[in-house]
């Protein structure tokens, strides 16, 4: 579209009668008449040598590349948040007499999909606001979460956000492209497409990246095959828990004491598990240690544990963590450090005021594969073992603002220093985290 129009305006200022810069055969009219001095149509259509603004080369490489019509010729780019656009052209198709379908497609790893996090929770909100619309997530049977966390969690995002489940022998492409998004009308179908490396169920679904096209057109609805899930087929736990709690009413309370908050939840859902002497070992496991604020949840559950006797002088703690990355402008306890080197030396150096031997290990991302994505505390003693898994690690706490502002760029020790205080407050859940922040305790 964009290409055609400027190729227009370039027809136009190529004018019939050669003038020397703007006439009433090209460029001038009763609006523009005004304005003659600034107009010069050999700015945009020059004579033969000189460099043109919108020169053919500019103006194909405006166009789509052949790969990438996934919709034939009516195919076109995506301007703006692909979301938006799908909600644009669904609202245009849909009616009090027109229902319309729309089908969203997601593929990856599925026990690495991180539901709760999922980008288009919104766009399935605004979607259904239209009136009669109805939204079905579709993924490939080998997107289909096999760790009992993550389906626990995709069955409440299905519930919760009133959404339909399709498990399809594949995922649909054309040409390379990968369909997205797909809204099915009483006059026909219209697709979204993307060049994109993953469309999983998680926070950078569908989302624009550095590189990658999103092109829109008209399009023939796809045969799925497969077949519709309920949610509650999805929901399996391999091991009865000993206990399960809601950590939700645990958040809200000064963050020094949270600890004591998050033990008297583990002691009301299965009480007299842990003993009254130090522990042999402790094993924290949670790839998005990544934050200051987490990293505080968990030193005041550990610190808590000291304080009624559970962690000794030869108590091992253990620390597994992916590396942290983030080009992100950090500023909160929610942020990411940048810097890997630096999430090691926080974390080793706050936990060492423990006054136990402690081991951190930060890995790098190929290594994500090889860990589970529920973030674990496992507590041994005299060949007992407790593990205590967690939907979401400490990361669903957020501090009150503006108390939430975080000293990334001191050093370390000035860092530590921080956390050891720990002088704010923990509010509850942020609203959109409507999955309950819940914790199972098995031996």
């Amino acid at each position: 579209m964009l290409p055609a129009l400027l190729r227009r305006a370039v027809d136009t200022c190529r004018c019939p009668r050669s003038c020397n810069g703007a006439c009433h055969s090209c460029l001038l009219s009763h609006d523009t008449q005004h304005d003659m001095r600034y107009i010069d149509r050999f700015a945009l259509a020059p004579q033969t040598g000189e460099p043109a603004i919108l020169g053919e080369a500019y103006l194909a490489a405006l166009e789509l590349r052949p790969e990438d019509r996934a919709f034939g010729d009516e195919t076109v780019f995506v301007w703006g948040e692909p979301h938006l656009a799908v909600v644009r052209q669904a609202r245009r198709m849909a009616g009090p007499d027109r229902p319309i379908q729309v089908r969203l497609y997601a593929t990856g790893d599925g026990d690495d999909s991180n539901p709760v996090q999922w980008a288009g929770r919104h766009l399935v909100r605004s979607l259904l606001a239209l009136g009669p619309v109805t939204v079905t997530l579709v993924v490939p049977e080998a997107s289909v979460p096999t760790d009992w966390q993550q389906a626990r969690q995709l069955a409440g995002l299905l519930e919760n956000e009133g959404m339909n489940l399709h498990v399809a022998p594949g995922a649909p492409s054309s040409d390379g492209m990968q369909l997205w998004a797909e809204i099915i009308g009483t006059d026909g179908g219209y697709g979204f497409a993307a060049r994109a490396d993953d469309l999983s169920v998680g926070a950078d679904w569908s989302m624009k990246r550095a590189g990658s096209t999103h092109v829109e057109g008209p399009s023939e609805p796809r045969p799925l095959g497969g077949g519709p899930r309920q949610p509650s087929a999805l929901v399996t736990e391999p091991v009865s828990p000993l206990g399960i709690a809601d950590l939700r009413p645990t958040a809200a309370g000064a963050a020094r004491e949270f600890g004591a908050r998050f033990w008297a939840a583990i002691e009301k859902a299965a009480p007299s598990q842990l003993p009254a002497s130090p522990l042999d070992r402790i094993t924290y496991q949670d790839r998005y240690l990544q934050a200051p604020g987490a990293l505080h949840g968990l030193y005041v559950v550990l610190n808590h544990l000291k304080g009624t006797g559970r962690i000794g002088a030869t108590t091992k703690i253990e620390v597994i963590a992916l590396r942290s990355d983030s080009d992100r402008m950090a500023r909160t306890l929610r942020h990411n450090w940048p810097s890997a080197d630096t999430q090691r030396a926080v974390i080793d150096g706050l936990l060492a005021s423990l006054g136990s031997p402690v081991q951190v290990r930060v890995l790098a991302h190929y290594e994500k594969k090889n860990t589970p994505h529920y973030r674990s505390l496992e507590l041994a003693w005299g060949g007992a073992e407790l593990q205590i898994r967690l939907d979401q690690g400490f990361g669903f706490l957020e501090a009150v603002p503006p108390a939430d502002r975080f000293p990334f760029e001191l050093g370390v020790n000035e860092q530590i220093s921080k956390l050891l205080v720990g002088a704010w407050r923990w509010q509850g859940p942020a609203l959109e985290v409507e999955i309950p922040a819940y914790l199972r305790l098995f031996r």
